[in-house]
């Protein structure tokens, strides 16, 4: 049970977690069930996740050789996707009860299906409403462990990557339907927990015990959901412990030869997992050379590195481009003063986690078949370890956010930038996607898909406000001074 002391003692803390819960309870009421990427999908394999049941799953087989299943009436589709998503049809106000939509063959079907089949009812809106305040919670549960279990260093370097990681796609996927939601925020935050446990010897065997198990669960989440996610995890635990273990001034040939013996051991145990080891190859798609495909890819991936901030090529991201310039410039701001004083240590570590990007979009890539670079989605769980493993591993006590005029300005710029984003994510929503982006009307009261008496412009107004809000109490939790 939580006392008075605790609140008292941890105020910066909780009030941040409960501003955070706050800010993805509004984008969980923010657009209707059937917004975000495959969302028909992942729900029909919700709805399925414990097999036929009369009501919430019936008649499942193929249509048209594509495994399919009949569901309550959740959406219309348009062009084979949600019609939120892709308004590009009219909209039809009489439906069926039921419809047939796409699903996953029962034995590919992830835990998370499971999991969240729980709150499946003949209800779509109330279920996908529960699941999307349950990620919520989840993931402010997540940032109070990091601020109440982590190092000092390890506090700063996780809400630093956290800060400069969420506007606007992972704000966004955090509190979807979409199992992405577990496997982002796992990818983003396990590396802390372990990276404290390894560090902090010195701490009582109670905190050291939960940062394991805060490690553990948050791993879990990334196991529960996407097998590129789990190698995302994987790889960042590994970096995080050779950033812990490494001394370049110890390395001798004996710890060589300990390394390539386990590399080679872990070669061919892959080969009795075809389907893991089929995730390591590199098949170059027919009709490209692959010096040609290779030079391609390294000239623009870092085009999908900025669709992190939601900014590509073209003004075609995830909002107005300004909100991706100031992510991509904070971003980057945060990383020059982290690598300040650099040693090869930390050298070695930024480079193998740049690699680790790299090689992830690149897979990504190559799974789609063509030769432009996926866009940043598929690998953004991995922005986050990028910076904050680099600030970790920092030898300077001087970073950006070390200083009080540095927060406040930071503080400022993300929360214009997640307004901005927030705001064309709504206005998509209730105008369903037409005349957008010009401000010529700048109430969002249209179209608004939750019949109740929260107004779009409420609920804006809150999501808009709270943000910084949890910026700010989550810094004020964190000294200006780091610690060797």
């Amino acid at each position: 049970m939580v006392d008075g002391t605790f609140i008292k003692k941890n105020r910066n803390k909780v009030f941040a977690t409960v501003a955070l819960l706050m800010t993805l309870v509004c984008y969980s009421v923010s657009s209707p069930i059937g917004s975000g990427p495959d969302t028909d999908f992942h729900l029909a394999n919700i709805w399925c996740g414990w097999g036929e049941a009369q009501g919430l799953c019936e008649n499942q087989g193929r249509i048209n050789g594509v495994p399919s299943a009949e569901v309550p009436f959740m959406f219309q589709i348009c062009d084979e996707r949600t019609i939120e998503s892709f308004p590009s049809c009219e909209f039809e106000t009489e439906h069926p009860e039921s419809q047939f939509l796409r699903t996953q063959s029962g034995l590919d079907q992830n835990l998370y299906y499971k999991i969240m089949r729980v709150f499946a009812s003949e209800n779509p809106v109330t279920g996908v409403i529960q699941i999307r305040i349950l990620n919520s919670v989840i993931a402010s549960l997540i940032l109070l462990l990091i601020l109440t279990l982590s190092t000092r260093r390890l506090r700063f370097a996780g809400l630093a990557a956290i800060s400069f990681s969420s506007v606007p796609n992972i704000l966004q996927y955090t509190t979807s339907v979409n199992p992405r939601s577990w496997s982002i925020l796992s990818v983003s935050t396990s590396w802390i927990f372990l990276y404290s446990h390894l560090e902090s010897r010195e701490e009582s065997r109670r905190v050291r015990r939960g940062q394991l198990v805060a490690f553990l669960f948050a791993a879990f989440l990334a196991f529960a959901t996407r097998i590129d996610a789990s190698i995302m995890v994987v790889a960042t635990s590994a970096l995080v412990y050779l950033s812990c273990r490494f001394r370049p001034e110890q390395l001798k040939l004996r710890t060589s030869l300990t390394g390539l013996s386990l590399i080679i051991f872990l070669y061919f145990a892959l080969q009795f997992f075809p389907r893991i080891l089929g995730l390591f190859s590199i098949g170059i798609p027919q009709g490209y050379e692959r010096l040609q495909y290779s030079i391609f890819q390294i000239i623009h991936i870092p085009e999908s590195v900025a669709d992190w901030w939601g900014y590509r090529v073209g003004q075609s991201g995830n909002g107005p481009g300004i909100v991706g310039i100031i992510g991509l410039l904070l971003f980057s701001t945060n990383l020059v003063f982290a690598l300040q004083n650099s040693d090869i240590k930390q050298r070695v570590i930024f480079s193998v986690n740049s690699f680790i990007v790299f090689a992830m979009l690149t897979k990504s890539t190559i799974a789609l078949g063509g030769i432009i670079p996926a866009r940043g989605i598929y690998s953004l769980g991995l922005v986050a370890p990028l910076l904050g493993i680099t600030i970790a591993s920092s030898k300077s006590n001087f970073q950006f956010m070390t200083s009080m005029g540095n927060r406040k300005v930071a503080i400022a710029l993300l929360g214009f930038a997640h307004a901005i984003s927030f705001y064309s994510w709504m206005e998509f929503h209730t105008r369903r996607g037409k005349d957008l982006g010009f401000y010529q009307h700048l109430s969002l009261d249209s179209n608004w898909w939750w019949d109740t008496w929260i107004s779009p412009n409420f609920v804006f107004l809150a999501g808009a406000l709270l943000f910084p809000v949890f910026l700010t109490y989550a810094w004020k939790s964190i000294p200006l001074k780091l610690m060797e």
